[in-house]
């Protein structure tokens, strides 16, 4: 397929090979890749106008965000500049009543005689949409926001005390920026078990993000809202300690689950199904099996990329945590009790 995205190593193959003069086929054959694709790739530099220095300078993230987009970065060219300046107006005017690209188009044009066709602003606003709704979707703010669920499914394991298989709940936190996510598998969804888990979590990251984000389970919000969910006085006192603020996940919009969503697929097939048909002793021993898998899970490279979780983590994310106290967070209990006379 033309244009298919394919890691960023091999498209500094590419690039290197044409510019030995290797031609596009004898690419394709050695680098095993379509060769529609090879010159989806060379035509693009060209527009880009990287040299090979650009190539090995940009981290593989930058140029990945580059050969995906069809809007070139480096474009000098004034008049584009000014069209895409008028984009932002353009989304906003198109909701009013009777507007259509066509209007905006002759206003374009009365403003700059010389520009665009009707046709070439509406392909380069189709792709300024494109990646404007991508960004909003996908973007996140290293060091900001950690999403916490619950998994639906749960664990099993042998548990000593009541001397039989028993299932255990698995708590999943997942840093917004990296992806990076921690599991722990706990005994029951209480706040205790709930707080400690989080608690541990962030042990295990090094650092503490801005806002916490609960999905509205009993554990850590008490009332769900849609404008003030009521949380959780133990989970407030935990985020306090850390320095952290709560804003939990807003109930029935499904696009503030999606990321914590995504990561409960990859947990169910990186943990899940490796311990489908093994009975851990004790809840100990079923964690530290989770660590290991977990471990596995974050420092392998996402799909048709050169990085990982782990790689994001520690190139971005750990500097952008807050630091974590001296102290390790401790549940307690207060008590009112009335004095008798005597």
């Amino acid at each position: 397929m033309a244009g298919k995205l394919i890691t960023m190593s091999k498209v500094k193959q590419i690039l290197q090979l044409i510019e030995q003069g290797i031609s596009q086929r004898e690419i394709s054959r050695c680098l095993q890749i379509d060769r529609k694709t090879v010159g989806h790739y060379f035509s693009k530099n060209k527009e880009l106008n990287l040299t090979k220095e650009n190539l090995q300078s940009i981290p593989d993230e930058e140029l990945e965000s580059l050969f995906k987009s069809e809007i070139s970065y480096f474009d000098s060219n004034e008049e584009y500049k000014y069209l895409l300046s008028q984009f932002p107006h353009f989304k906003k005017e198109l909701k009013r009543t009777g507007v259509t690209r066509f209007i905006l188009w002759e206003e374009y044009r009365r403003a700059r005689p010389g520009g665009y066709s009707y046709s070439q602003m509406c392909y380069h606003y189709h792709q300024w949409l494109n990646s404007e709704n991508a960004s909003m979707h996908l973007e996140h703010n290293y060091g900001e926001e950690m999403y916490i669920d619950f998994t639906g499914e749960k664990l099993r394991y042998f548990c000593p005390d009541a001397g039989k298989a028993v299932q255990a709940e698995v708590l999943v936190t997942i840093l917004g920026g990296s992806k990076n996510f921690y599991v722990e598998a706990v005994r029951s969804q209480k706040v205790e078990e709930f707080t400690m888990a989080v608690s541990n979590s962030l042990h295990h990251f090094g650092g503490v993000p801005k806002v916490f984000i609960p999905d509205n389970l009993k554990s850590g919000v008490n009332i769900a809202d849609k404008y003030q969910p009521l949380i959780n006085d133990t989970f407030l006192s935990l985020a306090n300690h850390y320095g952290a603020i709560v804003s939990a996940t807003r109930s029935r919009k499904p696009k503030d689950k999606a990321l914590v969503e995504s990561i409960i697929n990859v947990v169910y097939t990186s943990v899940f199904a490796p311990l489908r048909d093994k009975l851990p002793y004790g809840v100990t021993e079923l964690n530290k099996s989770i660590k290991e898998l977990v471990f596995i899970a974050v420092a392998k490279n996402f799909q048709n990329r050169d990085y990982s979780r782990k790689d994001l983590f520690e190139k971005y994310e750990k500097s952008a945590l807050m630091p974590l106290p001296i102290h390790s967070y401790e549940i307690t209990k207060s008590y009112k009790l009335k004095v008798n006379t005597d």
